[in-house]
Formats: structure tokens, C-alpha cells, sequence
């Protein structure tokens, strides 16, 4: 995870997000712990299935605002 951050920082990417599978509370905590935050739902089908995940995201920087 660090290495990818790391590598995520280094061109100035603003925020990472990742998903997970909506069941997994271990992995959402362990994300929660690294700084990562809920923003939303997505569902994928896999087949006949459809599988529910979270997508979490983490800021690196501050927004910047939107000049006009």
C-alpha cells in the first residue's frame, strides 16, 4: 500500500480510491485505518450476479479551488 501511495504522490495525484467487497469489515477497517473514507456504492456483475462493493477514497492534497 505505501509503495502505491507513494508512487500516487510522486505525480501529484490529488486522491486514491479504491473498492471493496460491501461484506469485507475487515478490509473497510483496515482501509478507515490507512485514511481511506466511504464515499459511495458500486455494483458489478460477475455473470448471473450481481456483487455490491464500497468505494473508498483518500485526499493527498487539499482541493484547490476553481478559478473563474
Amino acid at each position: 500500500m505505501q509503495a502505491g501511495e507513494d508512487a500516487m504522490r510522486a505525480r501529484k495525484a490529488p486522491s486514491a480510491w479504491l473498492v471493496v467487497y460491501h461484506g469485507n469489515d475487515r478490509a473497510i477497517r483496515f482501509y478507515r485505518g490507512l485514511g481511506y473514507a466511504e464515499t459511495g456504492a458500486e455494483f458489478h456483475d460477475f455473470e448471473d450476479i450481481r456483487i455490491e462493493f464500497r468505494r473508498m477514497s483518500k485526499a493527498y492534497a487539499p482541493p484547490t479551488a476553481i478559478l473563474s
